[in-house]
């Protein structure tokens, strides 16, 4: 009996631990794991981004670099992790202007801190503008300075001459007027590429278009050059008059070149062979000299004349579809933007019209010439206007035509500005200043080497991705 009970105690003690081991068997292993496996600002939670932008992920950091000017304070992440828990949570915005600390949790508890920088990329954009000299033997210079704050990078200092004709760039290359050379400038070696001489004194802008630069000149030619060679490709010569300022610059659309000329007439030459498409004779204002350059927008050329108007053209024939008088002449050239044709004229007030009927739409009055070129951005109009002893430049909304900003200058703005990363930048008589487009406050100034050095060229800004940015529709040009 006593055998049976020994029996029965030791079949219940197998029972009890093979039991107990079976539970031991069932209890779950907990993860150690704790690791980010993915770090992601995605456009779809950060519509300011251009595209999805991935982090690199090391032993205990991540690192994102962010395109150039892309805020940091406000980023929403998509964090992918192995592990239970991480904190701060998956897609909650952070302020990464400083470094930001996650800890992922593993299941076992155990914890591991990872820190995230994000950084912007620095700008390496150039802001490129030309110099005039007051003095009879002064020298002009081309300026490369960095539009975050205005310092010089270099400059290129010609023999003699100087600079009126403002810049156009591509493929490293700048292109400008030098006195009566239309020069070519090696931004890598700062070195003169090629020279073109001409007949006469070049006030125009250049037009880099497909391997092509197209400049209006004071001996009555409309010149194109090869743009790698610096070889004449053909010129067009206009009709007789005087020199003395043929500033007019080309714009070209379609393989056709539109200019205006001091004898009155807008041309229409063919890009390709230089032939003649049609002339237009101005019968709104027969002895004035246009020199307004040309924009043309949905098969409409928009161009001001030296007297009271401005003048809207069929691109296709040269007809006038209508002309409006601006009660003082038009040396600014016209913006179009939105079905709206903004100019400034002679009398001191910006008008914005109907680009379909050229009725007006508002005017803004400044009391004191106008001869920039409106550029508008987002909205807003951007001029300045010509006095000699003190210039305000303006920001004004460009649907009421309300002012929404004014920054007084002690000095004339002859320049159009170009827009560029919220800051409008412009030529100021001896400065180049930098001007906040928020809020009207001044950036930073850069001050010529030479007192009598004049920045009434525009600038030109070239991004390091090829960007290239001057004033135009919108201030703007890829």
């Amino acid at each position: 009996m006593v055998n049976k009970f020994i029996s029965f105690l030791f079949l219940l003690f197998l029972i009890i631990q093979i039991s107990c081991t079976k539970r031991e068997a069932e209890q779950p292993i907990l993860s150690s794991g704790k690791i980010i496996t993915s770090f992601t600002l995605s456009k779809t939670d950060n519509p300011f981004l251009s595209s999805d932008i991935t982090g690199t992920i090391t032993q205990d950091s991540v690192i994102v670099t962010l395109p150039y000017g892309t805020p940091l304070n406000n980023l929403i992440p998509t964090i992918i992790i192995e592990g239970k828990t991480i904190s701060p949570a998956n897609k909650t915005a952070q302020n990464f202007t400083n470094t930001v600390q996650y800890i992922v949790t593993a299941e076992d508890n155990s914890t591991k801190t990872y820190r995230v920088y994000v950084t912007a990329e620095q700008n390496s954009a150039t802001l490129f503008i030309n110099s005039a000299n007051g003095r009879p033997t002064g020298v002009g210079q081309v300026y490369a300075l960095d539009p975050n704050n205005g310092t010089l990078k270099w400059k290129y200092t010609p023999s003699s001459s100087s600079f009126v004709s403002s810049i156009d760039f591509e493929n490293g290359i700048l292109y400008t007027g030098i006195s009566n050379k239309i020069t070519a400038i090696d931004t890598v070696t700062k070195n003169i590429k090629w020279q073109y001489t001409t007949g006469g004194s070049l006030y125009s802008t250049p037009e880099v278009i497909n391997g092509t630069v197209y400049m209006n000149c004071d001996d009555r030619f409309m010149y194109a050059i090869d743009a790698v060679t610096g070889n004449l490709k053909w010129k067009y010569q206009q009709d007789f008059f005087s020199s003395g300022g043929n500033y007019s610059s080309p714009t070209v659309v379609n393989d056709v070149v539109y200019f205006g000329s001091l004898n009155g007439y807008i041309y229409a030459v063919n890009a390709i062979t230089g032939s003649l498409k049609w002339k237009t004779f101005n019968t709104y204002a027969p002895g004035s000299g246009i020199q307004s350059s040309p924009t043309v927008v949905n098969g409409t050329v928009y161009i001001g004349d030296g007297s009271l108007n401005l003048l809207s053209l069929n691109a296709d024939n040269g007809n006038i579809n209508w002309a409006y008088s601006t009660y003082g002449g038009s040396f600014s050239s016209p913006t179009v933007v939105n079905n709206t044709v903004y100019v400034g004229s002679s009398s001191g007030v910006l008008y914005a019209l109907n680009a379909a009927t050229g009725v007006r739409l508002w005017s803004y009055g400044t009391s004191v010439q106008i001869d920039a070129s409106p550029i508008v951005s987002d909205g807003v109009v951007y001029v300045g206007h010509s006095r000699s002893n003190g210039s305000n430049f303006y920001a004004i909304d460009a649907i009421t035509g309300s002012l929404k900003w004014s920054y007084y200058n002690t000095d004339i703005f002859f320049s159009s500005p170009v827009i560029y990363n919220n800051v409008a930048y412009l030529g100021s008589y001896n400065t180049v200043v930098a001007i906040n487009t928020a809020n009207g406050t001044l950036k930073w100034k850069f001050n010529a080497v030479d007192p009598f050095e004049e920045f009434l060229a525009s600038p030109c800004i070239v991004e390091k991705q090829g960007n290239i940015y001057v004033p135009g529709i919108s201030g703007k040009k890829n």
